[in-house]
């Protein structure tokens, strides 16, 4: 544990990466609890590999200093997140190039073994910290929603996507991957989009351009995710509805603000169609 130390490239709420080998990273979870999490997100990953999803490969499950954790492939290269940060300019082709990929993702039909992303959903909305009247909301348009067989990756943000050295797209963190409905993904990518936290330490007027960005962000990537593969603002609207009270189970407290106050405008305006 020692020599991974000064070799950590990354770290999360749950776990931390270590590069061990030039080709190779190490997901260490921070504690024992995380066993059965590890052994899922090691197995999900070895099922998308078979096949043939964008991912990095699999090569194991691993325990050190009893934490669980799993070996990867290292994707030297850079994440879309930092693309956008050295190039803020670029924020349209960019946005459109985030489309594209998440078109391909999502296009493929999802392995037969993957679970069901709408019972994962469920149970987050069940156990969302918000009044109860949002969740039985949250439930009944749930209910009322197609299930898809789609890939989904669950966590599509700019900073899982990376482009290797080859300028092909390679997908991390797949943990939430599910079968579902491709506007679920959309839908969930375009909250982090827009409520990620903001820097603590950023000046109002900084703040504020950084929202101003997000904006056009949003805007660029669905028009040209609806270019390629259609649907309406309402069915938008509506799993925007779901995942923003889903996420009220998990997200971080800086964003749960926004998300609770769109869960109230859509709750109190069931006729109207809101975008987040």
């Amino acid at each position: 544990m020692a020599d991974l130390q000064g070799k950590k490239i990354g770290e999360g709420q749950e776990a931390e990466i270590f590069l061990i080998e030039n080709d190779k990273v190490v997901k260490l979870f921070k504690s024992d609890s995380y066993a059965e999490k590890s052994r899922r997100e090691s197995e999900l990953l070895s099922l998308l590999n078979a096949n043939k999803v964008s991912a990095p490969m699999m090569h194991g499950q691993i325990t050190m200093d009893a934490k669980p954790g799993y070996v990867m492939d290292y994707i030297p290269g850079y994440s879309l997140l930092a693309k956008l940060e050295a190039n803020p300019l670029q924020c349209n082709k960019i946005a459109r190039q985030f489309a594209d990929i998440h078109v391909k993702v999502s296009g493929t039909k999802a392995p037969d073994e993957l679970g069901e992303e709408i019972h994962s959903i469920k149970w987050c909305v069940e156990q969302s910290n918000v009044p109860q009247e949002y969740i039985d909301y949250g439930l009944r348009v749930l209910s009322s929603l197609p299930k898809g067989n789609d890939l989904c990756h669950g966590d599509y943000n700019l900073a899982n996507v990376l482009i290797n050295m080859d300028n092909e797209p390679v997908l991390i963190d797949w943990g939430g991957a599910g079968k579902g409905h491709y506007v679920s993904d959309v839908a969930n990518a375009t909250l982090m989009i827009m409520n990620s936290e903001l820097p603590p330490d950023a000046s109002r007027m900084t703040r504020n351009l950084i929202v101003f960005l997000r904006r056009i962000f949003e805007k660029q990537y669905l028009n040209r995710y609806k270019r390629l593969r259609s649907f309406s603002e309402k069915e938008l609207h509506d799993w925007q509805v779901v995942r923003a009270i889903a996420r009220m189970a998990y997200c971080v407290e800086g964003e749960k603000r926004n998300l609770l106050a769109f869960i109230d405008k859509c709750y109190k305006n069931p006729s109207r169609t809101f975008i987040f």
